[in-house]
């Protein structure tokens, strides 16, 4: 997570406030990679934030390894490679895939051998923000702080609660509203001598653009609307293209590469023929094959419709 970030620390009167793209937030935002005895290691992407993310993993490790400890953790955006070698493996998260792979190739050779670059997976992002503000009893902002790049909501929304309250200087101090969403979310300001507005958007283009058309509408003197600060949370990202490239040299695309493979059966024309005499007195009998081998069977009684009656089947030669 990256700092929080202070917005318009001299606040002027007038401020308004207008809430834009709360739309649902995006179904993606961390990633957690655990192992445990034995080598064994579990992967999970795409989950709501990081601490979920880490406990799915651990839970998922422990159900089929002992001693599972996390490995690597994200909530932006990033390719996660493992390498296994004898004895243990090593796990890198990077921005490429490539730059994944070739972290966690070099990470296994320095402490293991025969290292194999085993896995590759894509976690697309998408971590938390929250904007909260607090006002007086005219109106008047006192309290303005907005945080990015936060792995939890209930992390991003403490640090900026705790970024609103620190901020105002007269006591008591009011209480901070705050709002938070996943993934991409923006937020500016803009300012026309004492006319202040913020507003947030989706995404930072969203967010300057609104606010400049509000100022425009609204401010005592519109040509003179200038924007101050702006910020953004980042989307999710889609794979990059290199990465099914990158993908296809792991042991897992190879491992499921042959499960997907269809199974081959192999046809011959070849017939099994035995030859034998058969010696019967009723339905006990004496075989002798070809090569003077004896064994002695049961012939089974069958219907013959020829006779209307029921007669020793005494012709086989077995099996």
């Amino acid at each position: 997570m990256k700092l929080p970030r202070s917005l318009l620390p001299g606040l002027l009167p007038g401020l308004f406030l207008a809430l834009l793209g709360l739309a649902n937030a995006p179904a993606h935002a961390a990633a957690a990679v655990a192992v445990g005895d034995g080598n064994y290691t579990y992967t999970v992407v795409g989950y709501d934030d990081i601490e979920e993310a880490k406990a799915e993993a651990l839970k998922k490790c422990a159900q089929e390894a002992s001693n599972c400890q996390l490995s690597v953790w994200t909530a932006h955006a990033r390719a996660i490679a493992l390498a296994k070698g004898k004895g243990g493996m090593f796990s890198m998260i990077a921005k490429t895939a490539e730059a994944a792979r070739e972290g966690a190739m070099a990470g296994c050779r320095k402490s293991y051998k025969g290292c194999e670059f085993s896995a590759l997976y894509w976690e697309p992002g998408g971590p938390w923000s929250a904007w909260a503000y607090a006002q007086d009893e005219q109106d008047k902002v006192i309290g303005n702080y907005f945080v990015t790049e936060s792995g939890t909501e209930a992390e991003a929304k403490k640090d900026a609660v705790a970024g609103c309250e620190e901020q105002q200087t007269a006591a008591p101090k009011k209480a901070c509203t705050v709002l938070a969403r996943r993934g991409v979310w923006g937020l500016a300001s803009v300012r026309s001598k004492d006319y202040l507005a913020v507003y947030t958007g989706l995404g930072k283009d969203d967010a300057v653009a609104t606010a400049m058309e509000n100022c425009r509408k609204n401010a005592p003197e519109p040509g003179r609307c200038k924007l101050e600060s702006v910020f953004a949370n980042p989307a999710e990202q889609a794979k990059p293209k290199s990465f099914d490239k990158v993908y296809a040299a792991s042991v897992m695309a190879r491992d499921r590469r042959a499960e997907a493979r269809p199974a081959q059966t192999v046809r011959t024309s070849a017939v099994r023929q035995l030859t034998c005499q058969n010696s019967c007195v009723n339905g006990s009998c004496v075989r002798t094959f070809a090569d003077g081998r004896k064994e002695r069977w049961q012939a089974p009684r069958v219907f013959d419709p020829l006779t209307n009656d029921w007669k020793w089947e005494t012709n086989s030669c077995g099996g």
